[in-house]
């Protein structure tokens, strides 16, 4: 089990919901696809992150942590999965393109 893996997956996992461009805080990705078991653990798996031991050789994470990177990575090996196009995205240009005009006008 790769831990290696866990923010990209919550961060597909988020994607694939339709929920937009995954948030940069950790936090908000946990909170919002974990359920509270799983959540919980997580709070292990951040502080072996901040420590440095995550990269130790004997780190085992929590078995409910790896369980869930387990079932996911046997998901995608199953099955083709459909990310819904980015909606916010032509909003986003629109936007960008708004404060570019006022800026150079």
């Amino acid at each position: 089990m790769a831990v290696c893996f866990f923010r990209p997956m919550l961060a597909m996992l988020w994607i694939e919901r339709g929920l937009g461009i995954p948030p940069t805080p950790f936090e908000i990705l946990v909170r919002e696809l974990l359920s509270p078991q799983e959540q919980a653990e997580t709070t292990v798996l951040v502080t072996h992150k901040r420590s440095g031991k995550e990269s130790d050789h004997d780190f085992v994470p929590p078995p409910i942590l790896a369980a869930f990177l387990d079932r996911q990575l046997d998901r995608e090996a199953e099955e083709s999965i459909d990310i819904p196009a980015a909606k916010a995205m032509p909003d986003m240009d629109g936007v960008f393109r708004l404060l570019l005009r006022e800026a150079f006008a």
